[in-house]
């Protein structure tokens, strides 16, 4: 599988980082679908079937994790990989995630965007999974 043949879902709620993070997703040659709440993130999760998924967790209406829970218990969706990143650095919140699912649980101001990207491939093409 190609870099172009990824397809990588967003969950963010920044019109900044959404920007950016589709220039520099689209640049290392992955397409990108994106979502600016929960819902709508679940939905296109449904739609655009992507190979792995980056949610922001500190969206507005977050509620203790809705959409990793529903992406995980969705016969359709449960084995997408999905990545969270988030700027919230609670061991709490980091462990919760963890344990529902989530492949990893990145802190925005800890890593660098490249990667970011590195991750997300290595979920997709193979790379060490949990």
């Amino acid at each position: 599988m190609k870099n172009k043949n990824i397809k990588v879902l967003l969950v963010e709620d920044d019109p900044f980082l959404i920007e950016l993070y589709s220039a520099k997703l689209k640049k290392e040659g992955l397409s990108l679908a994106v979502a600016d709440e929960e819902k709508e993130g679940f939905e296109k999760a449904l739609e655009e079937k992507p190979d792995v998924i980056l949610i922001d967790i500190s969206l507005p209406e977050k509620e203790d994790f809705w959409l990793l829970k529903h992406i995980k218990s969705h016969d359709r969706l449960q084995n997408i990989p999905v990545l969270i990143l988030s700027d919230l650095e609670s061991e709490a919140e980091v462990a919760e995630a963890l344990s529902l699912g989530a492949e990893d649980y990145l802190i925005r101001s800890q890593i660098a965007f490249q990667d970011v990207v590195k991750k997300l491939k290595n979920l997709v093409l193979g790379g060490k999974r949990k």
